[in-house]
């Protein structure tokens, strides 16, 4: 009678299954991500000139290289800011700037460990001698999956142009 022989499969094979056999069929939908949730801020202290159902969301570009290694806001009121800003970030311009009627502002988060990180702005009020421009860094949800890499996220948003002071806050959400 001839013997069985029992063959074990490698360590690196055995590894491949098991990581595999937790993810579904190719023929069910992936689940979906959650969404990144905002790094808590301090709250502001201010009133939006604006009801909020009648604020309507600002256009702007978002971006996750080439921004500065610390947190900082800028303001841009002429084209060649403008231009120099896309031409930091290595990117094309995606619109002239008319610095007649509009400014820009930039939010950059600053250097961050992974990528998965949004700088968003929200809005913008006037108070008594200020235009506010309110933003949030928002975090990566815990558990998503994320580039292991540093990122310096940025967003640039045009504004209407105003001769007020321009003031960054973070959001309360």
């Amino acid at each position: 009678m001839k013997s069985i022989k029992w063959v074990m499969a490698p360590p690196a094979l055995a590894l491949v299954a098991l990581a595999l056999a937790q993810y579904p069929p190719l023929s069910q939908s992936p689940p979906s991500l959650p969404l990144p949730q905002s790094v808590p801020t301090r709250p502001v202290v201010a009133q939006p000139v604006a009801p909020a159902g009648a604020l309507k969301e600002i256009p702007q570009w978002h971006g996750q290289y080439r921004g500065f290694p610390e947190f900082t806001t800028q303001v841009l009121r002429t084209a060649e800011s403008w231009a120099g800003f896309w031409k930091q970030v290595d990117r094309e311009l995606p619109q002239n700037l008319n610095e007649k009627t509009e400014l820009a502002v930039v939010v950059f988060a600053g250097e961050l460990p992974t990528g998965g990180y949004l700088v968003k702005i929200l809005k913008t009020y006037a108070d008594k001698e200020d235009l506010v421009v309110v933003y949030v860094v928002q975090a990566p949800a815990p558990g998503t999956y994320v580039t292991q890499v540093i990122t310096t996220p940025w967003a640039v948003a045009i504004l209407p142009r105003t001769d007020r002071n321009v003031v960054f806050k973070p959001s309360a959400r």
